[in-house]
């Protein structure tokens, strides 16, 4: 509503009927400005939560192993699922690991895991 609104208006009543037709509109621009701001921090407070970890995998080299926890090898050796992960990705060349396989990997002669035994091979 402008000035010249006001001057030329024939009756007061057109006059509050626009006043309130703004009024109005104003009260209805703030509640949206409301509900929008909730949703805002709802979203940074989504944004801002901690994230929780589902899974994690990691790829470690033997030499590493050997070098940071000598004592992890057994775990490693007893676990069936890393040797077939390693028979998949073509690092036992078929061959079925020797029981000596963790003298070749510290004592650095031929691994069955191939490279020369320290995890070059990964």
């Amino acid at each position: 509503m402008n000035l010249d609104d006001v001057q030329y208006a024939e009756t007061f009543a057109d006059i509050e009927h626009k006043l309130r037709m703004i009024q109005t509109l104003r009260s209805i621009a703030l509640d949206l400005i409301a509900f929008l701001a909730q949703l805002e921090d709802f979203q940074k407070k989504l944004w801002l939560k901690k994230k929780f970890v589902v899974s994690a995998h990691y790829c470690i080299t033997l030499d590493r192993i050997i070098k940071d926890a000598p004592n992890l090898l057994d775990t490693i050796a007893a676990n069936q699922k890393q040797w077939e992960q390693w028979d998949s990705l073509g690092m036992l060349d078929g061959n079925a690991p020797s029981p000596q396989w963790k003298e070749g990997l510290v004592g650095g002669s031929p691994s069955p895991l191939g490279g020369e035994g320290r995890g070059e091979g990964f």
